[in-house]
């Protein structure tokens, strides 16, 4: 099998505009996805910076590094103003010196944070604000150790960012994660079991504990503060003045029975979830109307990855798999014609269904939620053994 002979439509993160972007085949344009989102959004670079993407214009993100991936992310608010400037933060035992040294977006805005001469038993910057995910980018300068904490009980977590580490984190923590983002700066996350009624980031020499003893000039640097009403974190929304909400990203394409199999064909994804949430994310091909669609699925239920088929609003073939790593690079394909229906996840084969009859359908419909890699589809039913090859990690 030639992949580009063989697809109809490839698409990969490369080309984009202000609610378009490129695919690969057919190169005429019949085969371009449509997008939108109403605000601005930030991204990761291909230099691994942090940057604004002017309003509409897909994201292809960077972030650890390798191919660029479409980023598709639901609506969020961040709650914390401002994100950047921490001396306009409360501060207990500690002083904030702005502009100090070069953040994640290559400018030098980032702040260092100062602990006073002697021990202190806190040392801190703090906001009032309700959310349950926060985080913080950190580099270590003279002092290397963080606290990150709400303003519930056991909802300390230490992080080491010399090493880029979590240490310690207590019982009212769901999770604690540690990115690296490059020239020494961490993204330091924690998602709590309650909203908050604070935050406090504090400069601290050991873990599980609050103290630290301080010269008066030694600290640590911090940059881009983000706390979200929901269950994971996302992509960073500075803010200045005021919380600022991302509108989310979309595409629904339609207009492409040219390059969708009526009879047979199949669909492949390269795709990984942001987070195992409790909402799915689904991905369609279909005719604009919930009664004919071919549709993958991520879910929460059992880490899940699914495939349904309808026709006329009557189900045809169905896929459920458990125990999956959504958050992972997952390839997954579904091959369907007349009387066969299969469903491929990683080169393997997971489910064969003997019966039913395909849709006819013109249009995607990409929800949100993912990273993308890649996408195809093709007008015939490849073999098993092409798909196996084309799925495998």
């Amino acid at each position: 099998m030639s992949t580009y002979t063989d697809a109809s439509l490839i698409y990969y993160p490369s080309g984009v505009k202000a609610g378009k972007a490129y695919s690969l085949k057919p190169t005429d344009g019949s085969g371009d996805l449509t997008f939108t989102r109403a605000s601005t959004a930030t991204r990761v670079n291909e230099s691994g910076l942090i940057e604004e993407v002017a309003t509409g214009v897909p994201r292809i993100d960077f972030t650890g590094g390798g191919c660029g991936k479409l980023l598709l992310e639901p609506q969020r608010t961040n709650l914390v103003f401002p994100s950047q400037d921490f001396n306009a933060w409360g501060k207990t035992g500690i002083s904030v010196t702005n502009n100090s040294t070069t953040s994640p977006d290559g400018t030098i805005n980032a702040s260092k944070i100062i602990p006073p001469s002697g021990t202190s038993g806190g040392s801190y910057v703090s906001k009032a604000v309700a959310g349950n995910s926060m985080y913080v980018f950190a580099k270590q300068a003279e002092k290397s150790k963080i606290l990150i904490y709400s303003g519930v009980s056991d909802s300390n977590v230490w992080f080491d960012i010399s090493s880029g580490q979590v240490l310690t984190q207590k019982s009212n923590v769901v999770s604690a994660s540690v990115e690296n983002y490059g020239d020494g700066w961490y993204k330091c996350s924690v998602i709590w079991t309650t909203i908050s009624s604070l935050v406090r980031v504090y400069a601290v020499d050991a873990d599980n504990s609050t103290s630290v003893v301080g010269n008066g000039t030694d600290g640590l640097f911090i940059w881009g503060a983000q706390v979200e009403a929901a269950t994971y974190p996302t992509s960073y929304i500075p803010t200045t003045t005021t919380a600022v909400t991302r509108v989310e990203d979309r595409s629904i394409t339609t207009g492409l029975s040219s390059v969708i199999g009526q009879t047979e064909g199949v669909i492949f994804y390269e795709i990984a979830g942001l987070a195992n949430e409790a909402l799915s994310r689904d991905f369609y091909i279909w005719d604009g109307t919930y009664n004919n669609f071919i549709r993958v699925r991520l879910s929460s239920f059992s880490n899940s990855i699914a495939a349904d088929i309808f026709n006329s609003g009557v189900n045809q073939a169905g896929f459920f798999i458990g125990g999956q790593t959504q958050t992972n690079l997952n390839k997954i394909a579904i091959k369907y014609k007349l009387n066969e229906f299969s469903f491929f996840i990683n080169g393997v084969k997971v489910g064969t269904d003997v019966s039913g009859t395909p849709p006819l359908t013109n249009a995607f419909f990409w929800g949100n939620g993912i990273k993308m890699q890649n996408f195809m589809t093709f007008k015939t039913a490849l073999s098993d053994d092409e798909i196996i090859a084309l799925t495998t990690i």
